[in-house]
C-alpha cells in the first residue's frame, strides 16, 4: 500500500513536532510512569496525524511518523550529547555528563509504538 509524498510529508513533520513537543513536557518529570504515558501520547500522536492525513491508514505514514517522534523525543538530549563530543569529550563520558536520560529512550519507543499501531490497524 503506498501514500502520497504529501502525506508522508505530513506524518513525518507531525510526528517530529508532537515527539519534541511532549518530550519537553513527559518524560523529565514522571519517571517510570512515562511507560503507560508514551502509550497514550502515541495514541494521540498517531490519531492526530491519521487525521491530518484524511484518515489514510499506511505503514509508510506509520513509519515516518514514528521515525519523526523518535527524532523529536531524542533532539534535545542528542543535542547535548554531540555539543560535547564536538568539544573533545569522549563519547562515553559525554552521555554520562549529559545525563542521557533513558526514560525518554522508553518515551520514545514506547510511543513510536502506539503511534504505528493507530496508524495501521
Amino acid at each position: 500500500m503506498s501514500a502520497p509524498p504529501k502525506t508522508l510529508l505530513i506524518g513525518g513533520a507531525s510526528g517530529f513536532v508532537l515527539g519534541f513537543v511532549s518530550s519537553v513536557l513527559v518524560p523529565s518529570v514522571i519517571g517510570f510512569f512515562v511507560l503507560f504515558l508514551g502509550a497514550i501520547v502515541g495514541g494521540f500522536i498517531g490519531e492526530i496525524v491519521s487525521r491530518l492525513c484524511g484518515r489514510k491508514k499506511s505503514r509508510l505514514i506509520a513509519g515516518m511518523t514514528a521515525a519523526g517522534f523518535i527524532l523529536g523525543a531524542f533532539f534535545l538530549p542528542t543535542r547535548g550529547v554531540l555539543g560535547l563530543v564536538s568539544e573533545g569529550v569522549a563519547l562515553e563520558t559525554a552521555i554520562s555528563v549529559a545525563r542521557f536520560p533513558l526514560w525518554a529512550l522508553a518515551y520514545a519507543i514506547i510511543g513510536s509504538i502506539a503511534a504505528w499501531a493507530r496508524l495501521t490497524w
